[in-house]
């Protein structure tokens, strides 16, 4: 049911998104059940993008918070796939130097009148600035490194956790727990999830392929698809 939950998801982007066996398939990428995570809880799921050019991207989530999934790391995913890096110089580019970065941008969700306050506070600071010196070491991929933060919860019931390509980073993740984000009532959380490329693939498969086609002069381009 998980993946049929995911393909759901994923038809917020362009399709089509079809279940195929034990796998969802989409233009340039296919998603499939991980491992890196190494949790299984119930309603936990380990999801892998696998790109392409054969690149796979780790992470996870509870399957009640695929909408939060999809709108940071599928986006993240999704905005290289369609159309690679973007030219700007961001906040995470200059805290990992060497690399670029695609980003879905920081969603929030919660109970009450600040429902919102651990969001607004994760969007308007620095956090991956800040947390750079304990994450670079766990980025062990050559090309492309996922990182994901999660923080808030309740009053007395708070969590925060940092993954790097799926495996929860100890430190960084404690280190996020003892920032001063709010601690509310009601419960307030946030998530973000960043993609970092290197610069040599600058271009996806996908989008390279694109315009290749559009230039030789056909308008309505097939997508190459994962295998």
């Amino acid at each position: 049911m998980s993946l049929e939950l995911i393909a759901e998801h994923m038809c917020r982007f362009a399709g089509p998104w079809e279940v195929d066996a034990d796998e969802v398939r989409g233009p340039g990428v296919a998603i499939r059940h991980g491992s890196a995570c190494g949790s299984d809880g119930p309603g936990h799921l380990d999801i892998d993008f696998v790109l392409d050019n054969g690149v796979v991207i780790s992470d996870c989530a509870m399957a009640t918070g695929l909408h939060a999934w999809a709108d940071t790391t599928a986006m993240s995913v999704m905005e290289y796939v369609r159309h690679g890096l973007g030219g700007q110089h961001d906040e995470f580019t200059l805290a990992f130097p060497g690399w670029r970065s695609v980003t879905g941008g920081v969603v929030g969700w919660g109970g009450g009148d600040d429902y919102a306050a651990v969001q607004m506070w994760a969007m308007h600071r620095p956090l991956l600035g800040w947390l750079a010196p304990l994450i670079k070491p766990e980025l062990d991929r050559r090309s492309f490194n996922g990182i994901k933060l999660f923080l808030g919860g309740r009053e007395g019931h708070e969590e925060a956790e940092v993954r790097v390509n799926g495996k929860v980073n100890e430190r960084a993740s404690q280190a996020l727990f003892e920032m001063d984000w709010p601690r509310t009532a009601m419960g307030s959380v946030a998530r973000a999830f960043v993609l970092l490329v290197s610069p040599e693939w600058a271009v996806s498969r996908t989008w390279r392929h694109r315009l290749k086609v559009n230039a030789e002069g056909d308008h309505a381009p097939s997508w190459d698809r994962a295998h």
